[in-house]
This record gives structure tokens, sequence and C-alpha cells, in this order.
């Protein structure tokens, strides 16, 4: 999405994927990112006796419990953020692929903004 089609207001942003959640977060700090992605593990962690065929099942738990949505706001363009705050979303299969969006632009990757 091109920043001259995002509107300014309030914005829903949803990410469909069920392993996957979004916050809004410090980014002064990359550890901060780390120490989400580690307490998630420390309080779902992939157990044995989960059933779920995938076998990613601390995955789904982690993402209900961050949410897929979050509401932004955006103006002239860019996201309004607190100094230091970053948007990011989390593939919780694969926590490296933690993504950031700062305010200074607009990336919604398999994301979507209404």
């Amino acid at each position: 999405m091109k920043k001259s089609e995002i509107q300014d207001g309030l914005c829903v942003v949803f990410c469909p994927h069920t392993t996957a959640g979004i916050t809004i977060n410090e980014n002064a700090d990359p550890a901060v990112q780390h120490d989400l992605l580690l307490g998630l593990s420390k309080v779902f962690p992939d157990r044995p006796e989960f059933r779920h065929m995938e076998g990613n099942s601390a995955a789904h738990l982690k993402s209900s419990c961050m949410g897929a949505s979050t509401t932004v706001i955006i103006e002239n363009g860019q996201l309004v953020l607190e100094h230091g705050r970053a948007f990011i979303s989390v593939n919780l299969t694969d926590p490296l692929a933690a993504f950031l969006c700062k305010g200074n632009g607009i990336i919604f990757r398999d994301c979507f903004l209404f």
C-alpha cells in the first residue's frame, strides 16, 4: 500500500494469519523484541501433549494472546507513534520473521489496513 493511498485518521491493522500477532511496543532497544518473544515462549512452550497435527500449537496460543489486530493513527500518510515505539508484527511460527513499521513510512506485509 502506498502512502498516497492511505487516509488520515484511525485505521485498524489486521493480520489474518493464525500464527502471527500484532503489537505496538518500544523500539529504542532491540532487546525488547527478543524479550517479548522469549517471554511468550516461556508462557506458551511447545509441549509434547499438544495434538495439533501441524505441530505449531504454541504459535497458535501466542497469537491468541497477542491478538490479530491493532488500531493505529495515520496523519499526513504516516503512523503517529510515541517516540521510540514501533508497530511490530510477529510470525510466531518463525519469530525471525518479525518486522517493524516505523512512523516514517508504511509497510504492512501480509496485513490489511482498514
